[in-house]
């Protein structure tokens, strides 16, 4: 009678590829998570645009304005940075999910 099962070292590897392929995944969904509670954050930095009341009084109307214009570059910066990074994060764990479903699925191969 054949012995159908994979040779240990490959069942291993599989193993220690999927074990690994799991963890990268969790990974991901944390840094997902931390560049979400970022993003639900950025709003907070229009707050800056409250100092153009003072810098107006201090400096003129063309410093309040710059410290409008700065701090609306501010939080634009961050919107496009965290969206960035979120697609970056969702592709990856994709990507990770489609090769642990292949690793799953796909028979052991013997040569």
């Amino acid at each position: 009678m054949a012995d159908n099962s994979p040779p240990q070292d490959e069942a291993a590897k599989r193993q220690a590829r999927l074990a690994f392929l799991e963890r990268e995944i969790a990974w991901q969904r944390g840094q997902l998570e931390s560049v979400e509670r970022d993003q639900r954050k950025a709003p907070y930095l229009l707050f800056g645009i409250l100092l153009a009341i003072p810098a107006g009084f201090i400096w003129g109307w063309v410093q309040s304005i710059l410290v409008v214009l700065g701090s609306i570059a501010l939080f634009l910066s961050a919107m496009y940075l965290t969206a960035g990074h979120r697609s970056e994060y969702r592709d990856k764990i994709v990507s990770l999910e489609k090769e642990k479903s292949e690793l799953e699925h796909t028979p052991y191969q013997f040569r």
